[in-house]
């Protein structure tokens, strides 16, 4: 089911249960500990199927929201595709 699809959270809905997981994750970044930038990541996305609830979600720091993130899409990036991609678009790279 698309992000589309669902129904969205509202904004007091969605305040109570950061702050919820953010309490519950003892208002740290349960990555690296940090304890500065907190954001709360879904495990599952909710693109993917993911819901906003406090099992799919965890408390994380802006850098490792990100770097999770940035894993997620190398996932789904077939091997070669940016190269593919490059030379389609005629950019030059690291092209093996």
């Amino acid at each position: 089911m698309s992000r589309h699809h669902q129904k969205p959270v509202h904004k007091q809905v969605w305040s109570r249960l950061r702050t919820h997981v953010i309490n519950r994750d003892g208002w740290k970044c349960t990555q690296c500990g940090a304890r500065y930038r907190l954001e709360v990541h879904h495990k599952v996305p909710i693109a993917e199927g993911g819901h906003s609830t406090p099992d799919n979600c965890i408390t994380v720091c802006r850098p490792c929201h990100i770097s999770l993130e940035r894993e997620r899409k190398q996932v789904h990036v077939v091997k070669g595709q940016s190269e593919w991609q490059n030379a389609v678009h005629g950019k030059r790279g690291n092209m093996v």
